[in-house]
């Protein structure tokens, strides 16, 4: 299940993509994709 931290982190990214370029929000959001995806326990 994806926690709310990871909801409350793309709800920021979102918010502050206008103030960065389109393709580092995208890389952004799916770094945090990619992240919720993997386990959590290395």
């Amino acid at each position: 299940m994806v926690s709310l931290h990871v909801w409350l982190m793309a709800v920021i990214v979102i918010s502050l993509a206008p103030a960065m370029h389109s393709i580092a929000a995208d890389i952004v959001v799916m770094a945090i994709a990619i992240w919720a995806m993997t386990p959590s326990r290395r």
